[in-house]
């Protein structure tokens, strides 16, 4: 399936299910705004800037450096318990789709139905991110420590001096383990593109069984996914005004939705 023919079949299911899709994309970003000001006027009422989680004092790490990566990390959970069951629900709709299934409203909201379901959503997507992080953690930790002994900081702290060699040696090494790094990383991204779909659609089935089917439904998709997502880059980089993701974000969806299903009938 080209990506011409996915788009094609995405926007005729989009124009056709405009309604649901469109409210799911506008909840989301509600509730991202409506957290981005919640923690706007904690951080005025505090006096703790978001630059206090970036940028130490020079005395180091500080109290107040402390409690702005608090209020962020806080804020980014809240979001996550939030919005779980929301998304989970928008891929279900999705799921139903592209089975040529009708949709009603209530459908996105599947997900807060019963404190079990809603518990799978947020206990899914962290399963997710936990997966993605250690393989951040392990593709990119390399590149970092490569990357460390070059600066003057550690060159001052463990009292060394490279030589024109040795600096040239490990900023070919370093560029290596990067370029290396995000290009793996993007491919263990694009495995689990199907999981939340997949999901979803069978809320009975284990969450590390439903990964497991991703992974394996993604196989032989993977530069399919990944030509869908390049197609898209002018779409999203509309998306800096914030707005258009409205229709965007669920338009996408819809697309992943299609390849997933088309992966799964032939499989």
């Amino acid at each position: 399936m080209s990506t011409k023919e996915i788009k094609l079949k995405s926007r005729k299911l989009f124009k056709d299910n405009f309604a649901p899709l469109i409210l799911a994309a506008c909840f989301l970003l509600l509730i991202m705004i409506i957290f981005f000001l919640c923690e706007y006027i904690i951080r005025l009422i505090t006096g703790i800037s978001v630059y206090d989680s970036i940028i130490f004092s020079s005395g180091g790490f500080a109290l107040r450096n402390l409690l702005s990566i608090s209020i962020l990390v806080f804020s980014l959970i809240l979001q996550y318990i939030v919005t779980s069951p929301l998304m989970m629900g928008l891929w279900r709709c999705l799921h139903l789709i592209t089975e040529g299934k009708n949709i009603q409203i209530e459908n996105l909201f599947y997900f807060y139905s019963s404190p079990k379901l809603f518990f799978r959503s947020i206990l899914f997507q962290i399963n997710i991110f936990l997966r993605e992080l250690l393989y951040l953690l392990i593709l990119f930790l390399p590149a970092i420590v490569t990357s460390f002994f070059l600066s003057d900081y550690a060159a001052a702290f463990f009292k060394y001096k490279l030589s024109t060699f040795a600096s040239s040696a490990l900023m070919f090494a370093a560029a290596v383990f990067w370029i290396g790094a995000v290009i793996f990383y993007i491919i263990i991204l694009l495995r689990y593109s199907f999981a939340g779909i997949i999901a979803a659609s069978n809320d009975k089935l284990k969450i590390t069984r439903s990964i497991k089917l991703a992974i394996k439904r993604s196989n032989g998709y993977k530069l399919c996914i990944f030509k869908l997502i390049i197609s898209f880059i002018g779409w999203f980089a509309l998306c800096v005004f914030l707005f258009p993701i409205i229709y965007v974000f669920p338009y996408f969806c819809v697309g992943i939705a299609v390849l997933a299903n088309h992966a799964g009938s032939i499989s």
